[in-house]
């Protein structure tokens, strides 16, 4: 909750690596001190990345000569949480209003699908589908909710498939970009 305090940390421990937020992005970034950190990757997820927060974190760092590789991080835990991944360059930071969540990661199929479950064209607003070896089971004692968003995976027999509910499209370079939520659902400290 500390900007300050969490800089202090990873400066006085050499801190090369993190895994956060993008509240945590926001902390490091109102902190603005950014001499002497170590830091050379930071993964971010849990939220939509805005592209203003990743903006204004790695600004200050390629000033200071120390730009992490920064790293927009995709997945809800219903699929081993990491889906996706997207690398953040500065220059290109913003270009929309998150940072896109990118390809999958290896093991993962993407689908992009309306609402009678066809695939969409690129640039075309859609629900995300998770398929894979990540994907669960389902929810414990909640068959019902369990049958809803767990589906069987159309284009490849006898896998399955995680119904996000998060609604995406297809960028012309392959990368997905998030653009919301299909439902009113928020998370709270990473539960619904």
């Amino acid at each position: 909750r500390n900007g300050a305090a969490l800089t202090a940390y990873y400066r006085k421990n050499s801190i090369e690596a993190t895994d956060g937020t993008p509240a945590h992005l926001q902390m490091l970034a109102a902190a603005g001190d950014f001499e002497g950190l170590k830091l050379k990757h930071m993964l971010i997820g849990g939220e939509g990345l805005s592209s203003v927060v990743a903006d204004k974190l790695l600004k200050p760092f390629k000033e200071a000569g120390t730009a992490p590789r920064l790293t927009n991080v995709y997945g809800p835990t219903e699929t081993c949480v990491d889906a996706s991944v997207h690398p953040v360059i500065p220059e290109n930071a913003v270009q929309s209003a998150y940072v896109p969540i990118g390809k999958a990661l290896g093991n993962n199929r993407l689908y992009i699908l309306d609402q009678k479950g066809r695939l969409q064209p690129e640039g075309v607003a859609g629900e995300l589908y998770i398929a894979g070896d990540g994907v669960g089971r389902g929810y414990l004692h909640l068959p019902e909710l369990t049958e809803e968003k767990f589906l069987q995976d159309p284009f490849v027999p006898g896998d399955r498939m995680y119904r996000t509910g998060d609604v995406v499209r297809w960028l012309p370079d392959g990368t997905i970009e998030y653009l919301g939520r299909e439902d009113d659902q928020v998370k709270i400290r990473g539960s619904c």
